[in-house]
């Protein structure tokens, strides 16, 4: 960086924290190094096509670190589960079968997670990504939709919010209750929902 310059232009490179996807963050800031401003953030997917689709097969579909945490929660509190059980087409995180209760745990990036400040697609590689996410968002409201026409209750938990401090707490009063719906999230926080609209998917495309 010049020192006379105005701009200042900062790369990292990272892993997200539960993905492990490895991008670059480049951060501007249009003010004096001394000024406080806020900083504008673009991903660059730095992976051939090739070299993506080799990495996302050796990326964690199961145990990740917010499914882990949600069901050591769940333990603690006395609940019984299976884990990925086959209900129709769909496989939910953690299922109380007797409660006829379906928990899915989600990847903010992975499954598009409206509106929230961890989702950005990828500057490159835009068309593979788009493909990719848009067939996890119509796969995971299918699933929601089918287990709610078949009388299941289900709680959608966003990567965001699995180490909320009240989460557990509200959880089991969810599950206690009757409510057919539970979104969590770092923005929207945890409540009961009415429609499947409410959980925090992203809109369908026309």
């Amino acid at each position: 960086m010049n020192g006379d310059s105005s701009v200042i232009h900062i790369t990292i490179r990272f892993a997200t924290q539960w993905s492990r996807q490895p991008i670059r963050a480049v951060y501007h800031s249009h003010a004096a190094p001394n000024r406080a401003a806020p900083m504008e953030v673009q991903l660059v997917d730095l992976l051939s096509e090739q070299e993506r689709s080799a990495l996302m097969a050796r990326i964690k579909g199961k145990d990740t670190k917010p499914e882990m945490l949600v069901r050591r929660g769940l333990f603690r509190k006395g609940y019984r589960f299976r884990l990925h059980r086959q209900i129709g087409l769909s496989r939910p995180d953690i299922v109380l079968g007797p409660r006829k209760v379906a928990i899915f745990i989600h990847g903010c990036f992975w499954h598009q997670h409206d509106r929230c400040r961890h989702y950005r697609l990828p500057k490159s590689n835009l068309e593979f990504w788009r493909g990719k996410l848009s067939k996890n968002s119509l796969r995971d409201r299918r699933n929601i939709e089918s287990l709610d026409r078949t009388g299941w209750r289900v709680a959608l938990i966003w990567e965001c919010a699995a180490s909320h401090p009240h989460l557990i707490d509200e959880l089991s009063v969810w599950i206690e209750g009757t409510q057919l719906l539970f979104v969590a999230s770092e923005a929207g926080g945890l409540r009961s929902v009415e429609l499947i609209d409410n959980l925090e998917l992203p809109p369908i495309e026309k």
